[in-house]
């Protein structure tokens, strides 16, 4: 919840490295593009390659 004005916050879950292991309601992001993997991304070359989120902090 946003305490400066009560309204509450949508929250996202990312489960990285998901593999074969969807979880449903969660942002899925693996290396590998199969079912179910929502974001196609390699955390190891994250540094010079940002994932394609928005930030939102």
């Amino acid at each position: 919840m946003n305490e400066s004005n009560g309204e509450q916050m949508e929250l996202n879950r990312l489960h990285l490295g998901c593999g074969h292991t969807i979880l449903e309601d969660w942002i899925n992001l693996d290396f590998v593009a199969q079912k179910g993997v929502d974001v196609i991304a390699n955390l190891d070359a994250c540094a010079e390659v940002p994932l394609p989120f928005e930030e939102q902090y």
